[in-house]
């Protein structure tokens, strides 16, 4: 279903399971708790967690590094 649904949206490379990854991103981005996010998703184990989160807490992680120095996000 969600293969056709792409298609018809013309979105290449869909596959169910990027929305899990989307969804991750997108809660760490906001904030939300990581035990609420890994409830929120069905997950029990923090390593699990942090495969489908990894990509926003680097991004964080960056972003607050460049405050650190002083230097602003381009």
């Amino acid at each position: 279903m969600v293969k056709k649904l792409g298609a018809m949206a013309s979105v290449d490379d869909i596959r169910p399971h990027r929305f899990r990854h989307e969804f991750g991103t997108n809660i760490t981005r906001k904030g939300v708790d990581p035990m609420y996010g890994k409830e929120l998703m069905g997950i029990k184990s923090d390593k699990v967690y942090g495969r489908y989160t990894q990509g926003a807490l680097k991004q964080a992680a960056a972003k607050a590094h460049l405050q650190a120095i002083g230097e602003t996000e381009d």
